[in-house]
């Protein structure tokens, strides 16, 4: 039964070491992006409960986007909002559509994000988005920060999945 079970991971080891690693590399492009409000398209629902936690839903924000090419154009964004009154904690999570200035393709994306009382920054998070149009297949990938209300910073990268 040794001797069979020898065989075996001897054998495991020749194919392991016989199959090719994978060629594909993914290359990517670092951006640094900048958002800042143009208009409020649709008030959100607003209230305070019982905890103190002021919350916001369906706040629509649109953004003006600049940067290099796959950042530059205008970001409608669905807003939403869970905040602490009394300690100033709390989340922000969003969904964005993002249409670049070019034409004919942008992002689609997801916001997680949290308050920093005391921080340099209002709130901080990353991002993960979709490419879509000329940009299908791509998908980025960004740390994000709001200095002041009227302007967000996202660094990071942007690669073509599988490249």
């Amino acid at each position: 039964m040794r001797r069979i079970l020898a065989i075996l991971a001897a054998a495991s080891l020749v194919l392991v070491i016989a199959v090719p690693p994978a060629a594909a590399t993914t290359t990517r492009h670092e951006i640094a992006c900048e958002e800042h409000l143009v208009a409020t398209l649709v008030a959100p629902r607003e209230w305070v409960d019982e905890y103190g936690v002021y919350h916001i839903r369906g706040l629509v924000n649109q953004y003006a986007e600049h940067g290099g090419p796959r950042c530059s154009g205008t970001n409608v964004a669905e807003i939403n909002v869970n905040l602490d009154l009394a300690t100033g904690e709390g989340i922000v999570w969003a969904k964005g559509h993002i249409t670049l200035a070019g034409g004919g393709g942008g992002w689609d994306g997801r916001l997680v994000a949290h308050f920093t009382p005391g921080g340099p920054y209002i709130w901080e998070g990353t991002i993960v988005m979709q490419g879509w149009g000329s940009l299908a297949g791509w998908q980025r990938r960004a740390e994000i920060v709001e200095p002041n209300h009227f302007m967000t910073v996202y660094t990071g990268v942007d690669f073509l999945a599988g490249d």
